[in-house]
């Protein structure tokens, strides 16, 4: 799923660029903003993965927007679209972070090679973020698994600089699920997620061994009895 804030002050525009996304691989969420003011507060109630604005705007334009839009949304992947008269507010505008510039009338097969290369950076970064997300609860299982077999706060002490504490200071209630045979230890990735899906509740997910496995929750108001059942 690709998230696209799409920003233009004539809807006509915005429709154009809606059909070039349906013409693209994947699946895409589109939101839509008039100008640049209308934008960022797009973007801070949405997860953008991509804007695509126009540089000629009223009240904010393209190259404000983008220069406020990378600040707040670091990882923000930015297209501006120029007419060739505006060739040299879209080179200006790569100071500010754009990622791309298309000229306008817009090429459908030079859009289409500007979005396939959009496409592969964002997945890349998604895939990082993911092997991020991975090694850190890796971590955080390591250290934590250690404590509760040995009970020795000097292992907790061996964590710190490497995993945050206070995260740990969240969990308010510990759900230990059993199995008659060694199911834990070779269960796929997948089997946090399901226990998750099914829950509908986020926790802190820690394997003891094939026979057991942890959920660590913070909710403080919650019966856990009932959720305990529902595992």
């Amino acid at each position: 799923m690709y998230r696209v804030l799409v920003v233009d002050d004539e809807k006509l525009e915005r429709e154009g660029i809606r059909f070039l996304l349906s013409m693209e691989e994947g699946e895409w969420e589109i939101y839509e903003a008039a100008n640049g003011k209308l934008a960022l507060n797009e973007l801070r109630k949405h997860p953008v993965d991509l804007m695509l604005t126009d540089i000629k705007m009223p009240h904010m334009d393209g190259l404000e927007l983008s220069k406020k839009a990378r600040e707040e949304y670091p990882d923000l992947e930015i297209i501006i679209f120029s007419g060739y008269g505006d060739f040299a507010f879209a080179q200006e505008a790569i100071r500010y972070g754009v990622t791309d510039y298309v000229l306008k009338p817009v090429d459908p097969d030079r859009f289409h090679d500007t979005i396939q290369k959009i496409q592969k950076e964002i997945a890349s970064r998604k895939n990082k973020e993911q092997q991020s997300i991975k090694e850190k609860s890796f971590l955080q299982q390591y250290f934590l698994l250690g404590y509760i077999y040995s009970g020795d706060q000097e292992r907790l002490k061996e964590a710190e600089g490497i995993v945050d504490f206070s995260v740990w200071e969240q969990w308010h209630c510990a759900i230990l699920i059993e199995s008659d045979e060694a199911f834990f230890d070779s269960a796929s990735d997948e089997v946090p997620l399901e226990i998750r899906e099914e829950l509908r509740r986020s926790f802190f997910y820690l394997n003891l061994n094939g026979r057991q496995s942890l959920l660590l929750f913070k909710d403080v108001y919650c019966d856990y009895v009932l959720v305990a059942k529902n595992v």
